[in-house]
């Protein structure tokens, strides 16, 4: 059999029914989806809300944990929730996603936002993965995240530009023309917990109560008893590894970083950049430790820039992050009092004798 033979009844088995699910998905978004498509683009709640945004917190799920609005917007004295302020902390995002969400946002939401970004030690871009525009674009854990709001025209960019693996960039543009390939990760874990509940529904095994669960249930947190433990037993394994104290990364020019043109994004816009520390474990707050140098070097950069840098009392105990990475829940409402408190007493001339 010739080869093109060979690939021809290939595709005829399986392009039938690929095109059939990606119908599917289609025509059952929002429906069964919706919750999926709001994970995958976790810019469409600001997409899609009113203009324009007043304050936007971004950052990694450390900060959808530990930033509880309703506090932030008490604390700034917004009884009567006129500021439209939203938290799109997201697991797995990077700082090169943020800066393409934002991006592709409309110029009416952005007008004179304060883009709030919460990173470990308050320096960039550590805990975000991405220095420059030829570090990693994606979590390799998630690629996927970055295709819902990456642009066709960006393309010939990500293969020539960033350092994601060769897989990563299948996966990422494939996702960006196919809403089968987004979904695939959220199929299985639909699936899998399925399965795993079967046992239980045909009385094979006793339910499991538990209560409450400890996280909060937002930027891609797993609340589960499973998730919790998988992330813990993930984080003793880095705590025992050899490497865990790495040097860090060098930023020789702050003007050709990914965070500079986020920067100089919001600030074409009339915003302003703040950047605060996410609270970490006390095993956190020693790895990953940013250089002296690299400090005083941001931070000479963000007074120039007119970058806001706030230092924010964050030191809970361990047993305050329940899976080792994420703040608790009922922790959340005091760190955000100390970040809006933080925030006005800089910001705002005299606020702490009003």
């Amino acid at each position: 059999m010739r080869l093109s033979q060979l690939v021809g009844k290939a595709l005829a088995f399986f392009l039938p029914p690929l095109v059939a699910v990606e119908l599917i998905i289609r025509l059952l978004a929002p429906g069964p989806f919706a919750g999926v498509r709001r994970l995958m683009d976790f810019y469409e709640p600001v997409r899609t809300g009113p203009a324009p945004i007043h304050y936007l917190f971004i950052g990694s799920s450390r900060v959808a944990a530990a930033v509880d609005v309703p506090t932030f917007r008490r604390v700034l004295g917004d009884t009567t929730g006129a500021r439209h302020i939203y938290n799109l902390g997201q697991g797995y995002s990077t700082l090169a996603e943020h800066y393409l969400a934002l991006r592709r946002l409309p110029d009416s939401l952005l007008q004179s936002t304060v883009l709030l970004v919460g990173l470990k030690h308050g320096v960039p871009p550590s805990d975000l993965f991405t220095d420059t525009w030829h570090g990693l674009w994606a979590d390799p854990r998630w690629p996927l995240l970055l295709s819902p709001i990456l642009r066709v025209q960006d393309l010939p960019a990500y293969w020539w530009q960033a350092d994601d693996a060769l897989r990563a960039k299948l996966t990422v543009t494939a996702g960006v023309f196919l809403h089968s390939i987004r979904y695939g990760r959220f199929i299985r874990g639909k699936v899998r917990a399925l399965l795993d509940r079967l046992p239980q529904q045909l009385g094979l095994r006793p339910s499991v109560s538990s209560g409450p669960s400890v996280l909060a249930a937002r930027g891609g947190i797993r609340t589960d008893s499973a998730g919790i433990a998988e992330v813990r037993r993930q984080i003793l394994e880095q705590m025992r590894a050899a490497d865990a104290l790495r040097p860090d990364s060098l930023i020789p020019d702050w003007d050709r970083t990914v965070f500079a043109d986020l920067v100089r994004l919001m600030q074409r816009h009339s915003g302003r950049v703040v950047v605060f520390n996410v609270p970490l474990t006390s095993w956190h707050r020693l790895t990953d430790r940013p250089t002296r140098e690299k400090i005083q070097s941001f931070r000479k950069w963000a007074r120039r820039h007119d970058v806001l840098v706030l230092n924010v009392p964050a030191d809970y105990p361990d047993e305050a992050f329940p899976d080792l990475v994420h703040l608790a829940d009922a922790y959340a409402p005091d760190f955000t009092r100390k970040l809006a408190e933080g925030y006005l007493q800089a910001h705002v001339p005299n606020w702490s004798s009003r």
